[in-house]
């Protein structure tokens, strides 16, 4: 059944991950509201913004991915591990108590069975 809205899937999932297109744009927002840092420094708005661009990066893939067939399964396997290494380091770091971290690594979470779901489809 999954393997019917694989491409719908991975263009959902890829868009979503798009979505960290705001913390390039704004990387204060990411430290104060799910790092919950006051006071941001140069440095991690560097480190900020590279991931953000990682990340959409990944997405941009994914969505690519989705109308080129031999793409999909790296593209799957990379975003998978891109998301469940964010989930695992937000539940076994310093931010498992962070409200709005456990929500995004929760969400994240869920994409990745939905990657490694449309992985076994294949």
């Amino acid at each position: 059944m999954i393997t019917e809205h694989i491409q719908l899937i991975m263009v959902t999932i890829g868009l979503m991950t798009m979505g960290s297109l705001v913390f390039f744009l704004a990387p204060g927002v990411l430290g104060k509201r799910l790092l919950g840092i006051s006071e941001i420094s140069p440095g991690l708005i560097l480190l900020a913004r590279h991931w953000a661009l990682l990340v959409s990066l990944v997405g941009a893939f994914l969505i690519y991915a989705a109308f080129d067939t031999p793409c999909k399964f790296p593209a799957l396997l990379i975003a998978s591990a891109e998301k469940m290494a964010f989930a695992g380091l937000v539940f076994m770091g310093p931010l498992k108590t962070s409200r709005p971290a456990q929500l995004a690594a929760a969400g994240d979470s869920f994409l990745a069975i939905l990657c490694l779901a449309c992985l076994v489809g294949l």
